[in-house]
């Protein structure tokens, strides 16, 4: 195959050209590029290109240039860069450009990079090179980044996001971003930040930022070891402020020459707004820091200074910083002297005396207050809770009480509620009767505690009792004290008990409420006071656990069930009622003996004994006779409700005669 001759002579032209056919083969050489290449006019291109295979797919693409590696007759080794300019039936004809020296700088250049990573990696600071995208993809970071956040030299870091603490990401590219804005002109800047290490614990580091276009160049500094010291002397500073602050003690500088009195730390300052006040005292009488009251002894402890007294102290109210009113300052102060021994400066220490000044005038108060109730109470004692000893006690009960346990708080409460305390009572009472209660009650000022329980009295009946209980701290041991009123409220209480009852009505079974039968009961036993009388109190075992698996309605269904029970098994002129909850009370009229008050809690016993959807429901009952346990409702109530509870500290599903 052959080039036309108008097509040779076009290319003799050009310096640098050169054809193939079809097949690649050298169809032509500018006689040039022969002398370049040391190659005849004609050859195939097989014999002296290293890379034939590439050429050839190269001369059937669209790809217009090709880098052809070749052999000269020299046996030397060329590179030449192909550039399609013509493209036949016959074959392609190209230029071609020697570019041995560009790929010399190319090499150099590739050596001189690898040179300065090779440098960079030996550099004791993580480098790397980031996109200012959403994430900050790395583009380039050196082996001491990786070492920084202990990842292992192979081990991908995709991007800055990756290794920031996610709670700050987002603010330090807000940052870098705006900064870029703001301040462009700036060579570097720096930003501290806390990131995440691969095995995920936590550090600190510094890094030091530099633009390059859309890209940011940084340097990476573990700071760990530095924030720590830098935050134990922080939590040391705050610790020497807060000593300071519990000692409520401020101190000031007096210069006496000039009379000005100052003070360095404005967060602790008791000169109102003022870090500063000249010519003082006088000055104040104008200024409303010194309570009129006080003026008189502030200017003599501030004259005292003037005529060189060494030292002196005083006590006066004054106005501080974020106080509406005046506080008690306690003061002290020592003078310094120069070389001549004048006085020159007055050391002062203020103390707000305002919170022990109270507890003083509290204390005081409190010791009158409780002193005029002690005669109407039915004991008194005064506890330090801070040693749990008892200090003051005066009760009829005191004979009653081992005298080994009289002066351990713990120890009185507790025998206090084993003997004195109505049993359903002493969980509350024990409670409230706690000595790390009580003193968590002060520390949260809480000051003043209150019990309501029911108690015995000497001959074993049941009352309403209150314990009142202050706490105080004692301004001259500041141990936190406990000063106890207990008194007998048993007919305030019963009288607040009716009125609740009154409230208390029963919708659900249709029987009698708490009020109607309490007033019914109180009838008949004013009318019948001669007669034998039962009344019974009754308390559904396992109910709450049906409530809680088969769900209130059924539980319902459970209460209006034994309401129907109990209508059956009881005479048309016995009561019967729901007080509430699974609780009922029956009262049975005139009945013959004791044992026939058994019978019938043996009958109401066996008939309240059923199975629920495998939960079987029965009845603990506690009874009392009239008038032998008493001759009220509330009374009976009580008694009654006594013997429930021991039947079913005894085991349920049974009955209980009080007394037995």
């Amino acid at each position: 195959m052959s080039i036309s001759t108008d097509i040779l002579h076009q290319m003799e032209i050009l310096k640098y050209a050169g054809a193939v056919d079809r097949e690649n083969e050298i169809l032509y050489l500018s006689s040039y590029m022969q002398r370049e290449t040391g190659l005849p006019s004609t050859n195939r291109m097989k014999n002296v290109v290293v890379n034939y295979s590439q050429f050839c797919d190269w001369s059937h693409t669209k790809q217009t240039a090709f880098d052809l590696q070749l052999v000269k007759t020299t046996n030397h080794h060329a590179y030449y860069r192909l550039q399609k300019i013509s493209t036949t039936t016959t074959g392609q004809m190209f230029l071609m450009t020697n570019i041995d020296d560009i790929l010399a700088i190319e090499m150099k250049q590739n050596y001189d990079r690898l040179q300065n990573k090779k440098l960079t990696n030996n550099i004791p600071c993580g480098l790397f090179k980031a996109a200012l995208d959403e994430s900050m993809t790395l583009l380039y970071h050196n082996l001491y980044f990786n070492k920084t956040f202990v990842y292992d030299p192979t081990d991908a870091i995709s991007d800055i996001q990756q290794i920031v603490l996610p709670d700050e990401f987002m603010q330090l590219l807000k940052d870098i971003r705006s900064h870029k804005i703001t301040v462009s002109d700036t060579y570097y800047f720096e930003e501290e930040n806390r990131c995440i290490k691969k095995d995920g614990s936590i550090i600190w580091v510094l890094c030091r930022y530099a633009y390059e276009g859309n890209d940011i160049f940084g340097a990476v500094f573990d700071i760990t070891d530095r924030k720590l010291i830098e935050d134990r002397l922080r939590i040391s500073e705050q610790e020497y402020r807060i000593a300071m602050k519990q000692l409520n003690k401020t101190l000031l500088r007096y210069h006496i020459p000039t009379k000005t009195l100052s003070m360095g730390d404005p967060d602790d300052r008791v000169l109102g707004d003022y870090t500063e006040v000249k010519n003082v005292p006088e000055c104040v009488q104008n200024m409303n820091l010194v309570a009129k009251e006080s003026l008189e002894e502030y200017m003599r402890f501030y004259h005292a200074m003037l005529e060189g007294v060494p030292q002196g102290s005083a006590m006066f109210k004054l106005r501080v910083k974020d106080r509406d009113d005046y506080a008690w300052i306690k003061a002290h102060y020592f003078l310094t002297y120069d070389k001549e021994k004048h006085p020159v400066t007055s050391i002062i220490s203020y103390e707000d005396y305002t919170e022990e000044y109270d507890q003083k005038l509290s204390y005081q108060r409190w010791i009158q207050i409780f002193e005029n109730q002690k005669a109407n109470a039915i004991a008194y004692y005064e506890y330090d809770i801070t040693k749990d000893q008892l200090e003051v006690m005066e009760s009829t009960v005191i004979p009653e009480i081992p005298f080994a346990k009289r002066r351990s708080f713990t120890f009185v409460a507790q025998y206090a509620a084993n003997n004195f305390v109505y049993a359903k009572d002493r969980k509350k009472y024990l409670t409230i009767f706690d000595r790390q209660y009580l003193l968590s009650c002060y520390y949260q000022k809480k000051f003043v505690v209150t019990c309501e329980h029911r108690r015995y009295d000497v001959k074993k009946h049941i009352y309403w009792a209150k314990a009142e209980i202050q706490l105080m701290e004692d301004p001259y041991t500041k141990h936190i004290k406990a000063f106890v009123l207990i008194q007998d409220i048993d007919k305030i209480k019963c009288r607040e008990l009716e009125v609740q009852l009154e409230l208390e009505s029963d919708s659900l079974t249709g029987l009698l409420n708490r009020k109607t039968i309490a007033e019914k009961v109180d009838y008949i036993l004013q009318e019948q006071e001669e007669e034998l009388h039962a009344l019974i109190m009754l308390d559904l075992d396992n109910f709450k656990q049906l409530n809680d698996k088969l769900g209130h309605m059924q539980g319902d269904e459970v209460l209006r069930d034994v309401a129907q029970i109990l209508r059956g098994l009881m005479r048309s002129h016995d009561l019967c009622a729901r007080i509430g909850g699974d609780e009922y009370i029956l009262f049975l009229k005139d009945i013959c003996n004791r044992e026939a008050l058994r019978k019938k809690l043996q009958q109401l016993s066996d008939a309240l004994s059923f199975n629920v959807d495998g939960i079987t429901i029965s009845a603990s009952l506690g009874a009392c006779l009239a008038p032998e346990h008493g001759d009220n409702f509330m009374t009976l109530y009580q008694k009654a409700d006594e013997a429930m509870y021991a039947r079913k500290r005894n085991g349920r599903h049974g009955f209980r005669i009080y007394g037995e």
